[in-house]
């Protein structure tokens, strides 16, 4: 009435059979170590892959996001130019026309009324000016998750301070010269 394992061997040149049996608590107890370590590898590759599913689920929305955000409306956002008081602006390339493309996105933080008003007053605003130094406006909306943004010429060059950093000191004439492009902007 007790479990055993056992083994035989058959003895062809004595005709003779031997036979051993071993308890199973006996088998079992040397075997329940093993079993345990087994087990326990299972359960913990059973957990890391769980794991690691969950961390592709999340990096898989993050680049979802990132995807969503690469595209506001026409335009594919290349990369950050800067960051002002109320928005961001991004380089980005009108998908259609190919064409250069600076666009301020309002930040989400500052999506109260009140900046909303401010935000669209300014791109209607500049949208109206004809300067030749003044940036063209192409477009204006609202991204589906309710970011405001606007389109306008992408500009590229140097800015005063890289100027300056270039060539240090400038002539008077050349000062002139920009700032009277900057002030004839300013006046309209």
């Amino acid at each position: 009435g007790v479990w055993v394992f056992g083994a035989w061997k058959w003895l062809d040149e004595y005709d003779f059979g031997i036979v051993s049996e071993i308890e199973s608590k006996e088998v079992l107890s040397v075997i329940r170590p093993a079993w345990i370590t087994v087990a326990s590898l299972f359960l913990l590759l059973v957990v890391l892959s769980l794991a690691i599913i969950g961390l592709q689920v999340q990096a898989s929305r993050t680049r979802l996001q990132v995807r969503r955000f690469q595209r506001l409306g026409q335009y594919r956002i290349l990369d950050k130019i800067g960051e002002g008081g109320v928005g961001t602006v991004y380089r980005a390339m009108h998908s259609m026309l190919q064409r250069p493309t600076a666009i301020k996105v309002l930040r989400p933080e500052k999506s109260t009324p009140e900046d909303i008003a401010r935000f669209e007053r300014e791109v209607t605003l500049c949208a109206k000016l004809t300067h030749p130094n003044t940036i063209e406006i192409f477009d204006f909306g609202r991204t589906q998750d309710g970011m405001f943004y606007y389109a306008m010429e992408y500009l590229r060059g140097l800015s005063f301070a890289q100027l300056i950093e270039m060539e240090g000191e400038l002539p008077a004439e050349r000062v002139v010269h920009l700032l009277r492009q900057v002030l004839g902007s300013l006046r309209e």
